[in-house]
């Protein structure tokens, strides 16, 4: 896995997940997951991933130290080529089509004090 490209690594800017939202698409053609975090500037980041292979296991991304989004580059397939991974329990990957970073965003500033 050493040629893939990497799109994000929560090691580095230090980003913790404080949500994560399954979507389906209104004319049920496919699922989405949008992963939400927050990076040690305390700035929001989405990360929303499109058509994933399996949701069974997403959840476990909570437990997870560390995860990373990568594109599986020298490859002949058109779909599937983005990975989730992390460590839980177990390694973890799940396979998606496509991947975007949404405009980062200050966290939200009501608990003052």
């Amino acid at each position: 896995m050493s040629d893939n490209l990497q799109l994000y690594d929560s090691s580095i800017d230090s980003g913790r997940i404080t949500e994560l939202k399954v979507l389906q698409r209104p004319d049920s053609s496919g699922r989405s997951v949008e992963i939400t975090t927050l990076d040690k500037n305390g700035k929001e980041k989405i990360l929303k991933l499109y058509a994933p292979d399996d949701i069974d296991s997403i959840g476990e991304i909570f437990s997870a130290s560390r995860f990373w989004i990568e594109k599986e580059r020298g490859t002949q397939k058109e779909f599937g080529t983005i990975c989730l991974g992390f460590t839980a329990e177990s390694y973890i990957e799940v396979w998606f089509d496509s991947f975007e970073e949404l405009k980062s965003q200050p966290a939200d500033s009501d608990n003052v004090g």
